[in-house]
């Protein structure tokens, strides 16, 4: 409706504009004006300069007159067609506008729809992106989890194995505690058998002793304070008692005791050895194993009356005694070369 009115009031100036240059045209020309003022200003009384001449000149003067309007008319109707066609390009342009502006319209409410939608798609996506958030925190937490659980199914894994190694190392050492024990109680019984032994050995040398020379016995107070059995055992127990009764063995060989008495003595010797090697926790003294043919050597032997000065011994009178553990000899033995 706006353009209709627009091409009619476009027309209606054109029409306008078209008489407004005829009249101008008209009024400008010279022979024309000249035409209307002769008219003004002889008026009907011209017809006596001749009616035949001024009608020629009237005919001629119209007759250009026709021609100017024609032309006008020509101009008007080429100008009119160039109207025409500019208020067609225009209505094209016109329809072409409205297109655009149709589809302007269309591409606004698509863009207002995509727009929408990506709103909506946007909205969907930090959805899922949260859900992904808490999701990924749920699969951590999973994980870690099951790392927890991992470990402590290996911890208890390493338990079970630790306890089933200290089970088998308790059994072992319950078994081995056995073996000990019946070890110990084996040796215990050795030894009560053998303190038993020892007891009536000790028990005999004791009674023995009263038949030995009594200067032989006052020797041996060093060793034996006390009179009685228990101070006879625990006489011969202590170390310092050794060499007393090794001296006494010596004084009865040099002095010329009969067998019986030597027997006894050394006999008494030798007990006294185990009783003392009895209350350490390893031997410590022993009796030196020196044979008759062994080479003489005067750092361990020691050469009895009538004897070369040097050889091989021939008699071994009495073997002295060490310590084992620090290798001093207390006593060297007496030889013979």
């Amino acid at each position: 409706m706006g353009f209709d009115l627009f091409e009619k009031s476009e027309k209606n100036d054109k029409d306008a504009a078209f008489r407004r240059r005829l009249i101008e045209a008209l009024t400008n020309d010279e022979e024309v004006r000249r035409l209307i003022c002769a008219m003004q200003a002889q008026g009907v009384a011209g017809e006596e300069k001749g009616e035949g001449k001024k009608e020629t000149r009237w005919h001629e003067r119209y007759d250009r007159l026709l021609e100017t309007t024609q032309a006008l008319e020509k101009e008007r109707d080429a100008l009119q067609k160039k109207l025409d066609a500019a208020n067609s390009d225009i209505a094209g342009a016109k329809e072409l506008f409205n297109d655009i502006e149709w589809q302007y319209e269309g591409q606004s409410k698509k863009l207002e729809q995509c727009q929408s939608s990506l709103a909506v798609m946007t909205q969907r996506a930090e959805a899922a992106e949260r859900q992904l958030a808490v999701a990924k925190r749920k699969l951590d937490a999973t994980e870690q989890e099951r790392r927890d659980a991992v470990a402590t199914r290996d911890k208890a894994l390493r338990e079970r194995d630790d306890a089933a190694r200290a089970r088998a190392e308790a059994e072992r050492s319950c078994e081995a505690a056995q073996q000990a024990r019946a070890a110990a109680e084996e040796e215990n019984r050795s030894l009560a058998r053998e303190l038993e032994q020892r007891f009536a050995q000790g028990k005999e040398l004791y009674e023995q002793l009263d038949h030995v020379d009594a200067y032989i016995r006052s020797l041996l107070d060093g060793a034996i304070p006390r009179k009685g059995f228990e101070a006879f055992i625990v006489g011969l127990a202590q170390d310092r008692s050794l060499p007393f009764v090794w001296e006494a063995v010596r004084e009865a060989m040099r002095k010329g005791c009969g067998t019986e008495e030597l027997t006894t003595l050394w006999e008494i010797f030798q007990y006294a050895i185990a009783l003392v090697n009895q209350g350490k926790s390893q031997d410590i003294y022993a009796i030196d194993d020196v044979q008759a043919g062994d080479v003489f050597d005067v750092d361990e032997h020691t050469l009895v009356d009538g004897s070369r000065a040097q050889g091989s011994i021939t008699e071994v009178v009495l073997p002295g005694y060490r310590n084992t553990y620090s290798g001093e000899i207390v006593k060297k033995s007496l030889v013979r070369i």
